[in-house]
């Protein structure tokens, strides 16, 4: 079977807030319950959705968010099956990502301090740096998170919300287990929580709605099959002659329907974004905007990310 235009409305749905309920969901695609019920399993079974998880604030809670790209060098599938492994096996990264072009693989962590992320890195080095050629080490300042209404047509929510740059909060144990159950799922009921926890369900109810209120938590998001559903994921990075329209480059992709993210890094580029895009050909129609746009663009690299291994944010 496959997907229809109700589909792509209730992953759309799902992008803006993958927490809504069946009945709220039913409402916005406009269909019965039963039948939107129905159609998101299919989702889920078919993997068209892979996942849900919380948008967190990480820098709330006073963690510094590290990325490595790096690309395999002298290896066969097993070798590099055992490097992802042991990075799957390390509870500190939240994102693993499997990629084609200039790096072949990544990994982003959000850690207490500096030392944390030398203890991985190192680790991780002195164990396959033979195995590692060209890598790429940067410092998330903030990452913009875009919505994906290109599953319908054209972007008409231009907000963003924006992880980093924000001031500390305190938070407790309690709070932490909450935050760690909604990143691998955040569709995951209060009655479950509440029995996972042995808290009241009322006492969760009300956690869930301060740390959303704290903006702590984000919003929800829905991990998508990008592949199966005809996209295909590049990241891009600028390097600029100046760097004085970094805000205009953030403005003029968040006019871009395909453009998911804009991160903002402490890294050798000046200029970093996400597309999910239908085609080559659209990718490079936008690669040539942007250059029409702005003459400062001295040069760019380019890479796919095919798949993420792990994708939450606490």
């Amino acid at each position: 079977m496959d997907i229809n235009i109700k589909d792509r409305r209730i992953l759309c749905v799902l992008d803006a807030n993958s927490r809504i309920t069946n009945s709220q969901l039913a409402k916005e695609v406009k269909l019965n319950q039963n039948t939107t019920a129905y159609r998101l399993k299919f989702l889920e079974k078919e993997k068209y959705i892979l996942g849900y998880y919380a948008l967190i604030d990480n820098s709330k809670l006073g963690l510094i968010g590290f990325r490595v790209y790096f690309k395999f060098m002298d290896t066969d599938e097993k070798k590099e099956k055992e490097m992802i492994g042991h990075l799957y096996e390390l509870s500190e990264i939240q994102i693993i990502a499997i990629n084609d072009g200039v790096y072949d693989a990544g990994f982003i962590c959000w850690v207490k301090n500096i030392y944390i992320f030398e203890g991985i890195w190192s680790t991780f080095k002195q164990k396959y740096k033979k195995y590692i050629g060209k890598h790429q080490i940067a410092i998330f300042t903030k990452i913009h998170h875009f919505s994906r209404e290109y599953l319908m047509g054209e972007r008409k929510n231009y907000s963003d919300m924006v992880v980093g740059g924000s001031s500390i909060e305190t938070i407790d144990k309690v709070d932490e287990d909450i935050l760690k159950i909604l990143s691998n799922n955040a569709r995951e009921t209060i009655i479950t929580i509440s029995k996972k926890l042995n808290i009241s369900v009322r006492t969760i109810a009300f956690r869930i709605k301060r740390l959303e209120k704290r903006k702590i938590i984000l919003g929800y998001k829905v991990n998508l099959n990008l592949e199966k559903l005809g996209y295909k994921y590049y990241k891009v990075n600028f390097i600029l002659n100046e760097l004085s329209n970094i805000q205009n480059l953030i403005e003029f992709s968040r006019q871009n329907k395909y453009v998911t993210y804009v991160d903002v890094t402490i890294s050798p580029n000046d200029f970093e974004f996400d597309l999910e895009v239908p085609s080559r050909q659209e990718f490079l129609d936008i690669i040539s905007k942007f250059k029409e746009k702005f003459r400062n663009i001295r040069k760019f690299e380019e890479f796919t990310i095919r798949r993420y291994e792990r994708l939450r944010y606490f």
